[in-house]
């Protein structure tokens, strides 16, 4: 189960966006409190693909649990990272926000155009057996339908 929700604001009231959204929601017990943290818009959709993609190897492959590990794993490894010093004064590096408030369209693009081509290189790890071919497949689809 996701931790985030969207909601869209309506007249009067908020709203779920979708129906994964709108599960979640029903789910909360009248009264229960939860944070809302506003954010200019950008593609939603698009984060529905991002997540789709990740979710491809997630679903497939027994190995990775989460897709938001995942993704940080990869971030790590194509460089989509800030520079900052840990507790100790360390310089480390993060990984990058991907939330609406954090990173651009243009910049969350790239990250999505990146991903495809880490995940194609790294095929046989993250799904094993997977043809370049079906993979390609799937990104369409996932670019397509999401």
């Amino acid at each position: 189960m996701s931790d985030v929700i969207f909601l869209e604001k309506t007249p009067g009231y908020a709203q779920p966006i979708d129906d994964d959204a709108k599960r979640i929601f029903d789910s909360f017990k009248i009264g229960q409190k939860f944070e809302v943290i506003p954010w200019k818009e950008r593609n939603y959709g698009f984060l529905k693909k991002y997540f789709a993609l990740i979710n491809l190897v997630v679903y497939r492959n027994r190995n990775w649990k989460s897709a938001h590990y995942l993704i940080k794993l990869i971030q790590m490894d194509i460089g989509s990272v800030e520079i900052g010093r840990d507790y100790e004064g360390k310089i480390r590096e993060f990984p990058e926000s991907i939330s609406f408030r954090s990173m651009s369209e243009p910049k969350f693009t790239k990250l999505f155009s990146r991903t495809v081509d880490h995940m194609l290189a790294h095929l046989d790890i993250l799904l094993p057996g997977m043809s370049e071919a079906e993979f390609n497949i799937q990104v369409e689809r996932i670019l397509q339908f999401v």
